[in-house]
């Protein structure tokens, strides 16, 4: 019988049991995770979003996004694996033109793996079980993070694959950083503006070069990527926080209650109160 994969060094997670992963509420993901299925189903909640992860599927989870359910089928069998936000910014991500790649799995999570893909990622964690049984040697770590950036390379690839010629474009150097700041900006918590001025001031670049540098990576306006993470983040703090309605929308700037409950129904299709009462009675 082959002995279980269970590392985790602070900046790499890597399992292949799913005994004790147990989820507890709503989680905001820290890390940049991928789940590989060999049999059974998983179903995952993110974003408020519903996924069903089978057999040669890969579910792909990018940073900073909401889980809110996990559960698994007898017959669920798969391989975890996670790099922190740290080092996948600092070695993977420093790679040009890989964070629309990486976004795009924000609404496209669940990939289908073709045989060839599904050979290469088991002969990975091959090489991975076969690590871990040997000495903890002085490089030990080092190896460790080499073999996850290789496996996380090989999962764009698997994206880029699943890309439409069109979808996502990279073009200029300068384009392609102010895009992934400016995703950066959008993951901060503590920044709330719903206005493409505010991040462009921040980014010290014009709202006008913002709007084209979004629009040209990653096929969608700017605006449109700001809404969906305000709309995100107010439907968690809806559904998880102890705050009152209007606490939260003074939190996320909003001029008034009126405001905040104008943008919620536009956003989720009824009032924060409604969508409250929703939630808790589910």
């Amino acid at each position: 019988m082959k002995a279980r994969i269970n590392y985790n060094d602070g900046d790499i997670l890597i399992k292949d049991s799913f005994d004790d992963i147990m989820l507890a509420g709503s989680v905001r993901t820290s890390m940049v995770s991928a789940v590989i299925c060999t049999s059974g189903c998983m179903k995952i909640g993110m974003n408020g979003s519903k996924y069903e992860v089978s057999g040669n599927n890969i579910f792909i989870l990018p940073p900073n996004v909401y889980l809110d359910e996990v559960s698994m089928d007898k017959d669920f069998n798969g391989l975890f694996f996670a790099l922190s936000y740290v080092k996948f910014e600092k070695t993977i991500m420093s790679g040009r033109g890989l964070w629309p790649l990486m976004m795009y799995t924000r609404t496209h999570p669940v990939i289908k793996m073709n045989e060839q893909e599904m050979k290469l990622a088991l002969d990975y964690f091959s090489i991975v079980r076969e690590k871990l049984a040997s000495p903890r040697d002085f490089y030990y770590k080092e190896i460790m993070l080499h073999l996850m950036e290789t496996v996380f390379y090989e999962i764009c690839v698997i994206i880029n694959r699943n890309l439409d010629a069109n979808t996502l474009t990279v073009i200029a150097k300068q384009k392609d950083l102010v895009f992934k700041n400016f995703l950066d900006l959008l993951a901060t918590e503590s920044i709330h503006s719903r206005n493409v001025s505010a991040y462009a001031e921040m980014l010290c670049v014009s709202p006008k070069y913002l709007s084209h540098a979004v629009q040209t990576l990653s096929g969608k306006p700017a605006l449109s990527w700001i809404l969906e993470y305000a709309t995100d983040a107010i439907a968690h703090e809806l559904r998880y926080s102890d705050r009152s309605i209007k606490e939260i929308a003074n939190v996320f700037e909003f001029s008034s209650i009126s405001a905040f409950s104008k943008f919620v129904r536009m956003r989720l299709g009824c009032s924060p109160r409604d969508y409250r009462k929703k939630i808790n009675d589910n």
